[in-house]
């Protein structure tokens, strides 16, 4: 609920500007956000257990969402706009009333110096290598060596 708030708050700030003040509402509510992490006030933050490190800058539109499995971002990292960090997911259930069974979330691990492009979406169970890049619209789905890069729906090295 305090997450809920904060981010309607941080709402009313430019989207570009007072990084630090960000960054210390969001450790306030229990993130490890580095003072150094630059994220525009568009980002929108769904997940209790988000560690971002120093010098990072995150998006406008980007969304980081998952259940309760820590998101863990490294330092000097990239995140352009709209990218979806997502730890949640869901089993199959095809005996039940819907599809999407029972709830889970896996732990994501992005290491220092990567970039991700554009609109590229990271799933939960992931762990990106150190200055890896990720092309724009990339699905990954599979952990990423460090120095690769990789492109496409899923995404390939």
């Amino acid at each position: 609920m305090k997450l809920f708030f904060l981010s309607k708050l941080l709402s009313f700030l430019p989207d570009t500007r007072f990084y630090k003040l960000k960054a210390k509402c969001l450790n306030l509510c229990g993130h490890r956000i580095n003072i150094q992490a630059r994220l525009c006030s568009s980002v929108k933050i769904l997940t209790p257990l988000l560690t971002i490190g120093e010098d990072t800058f995150v998006g406008h539109d980007t969304l980081i969402v998952g259940g309760d499995a820590p998101i863990v971002i490294g330092s000097q990292c990239d995140i352009s706009s709209r990218v979806v960090i997502c730890s949640g997911s869901h089993d199959i259930d095809m005996d039940g009333c819907r599809a999407a069974g029972k709830g889970y979330s896996s732990g994501i691990i992005i290491g220092n110096g990567v970039w991700v492009g554009v609109s590229a979406t990271i799933l939960g169970g992931v762990t990106i290598g150190d200055k890896a890049i990720i092309a724009a619209g990339s699905l990954v789905n599979k952990n990423v060596d460090a120095y690769t890069i990789v492109a496409g729906v899923p995404a390939k090295a």
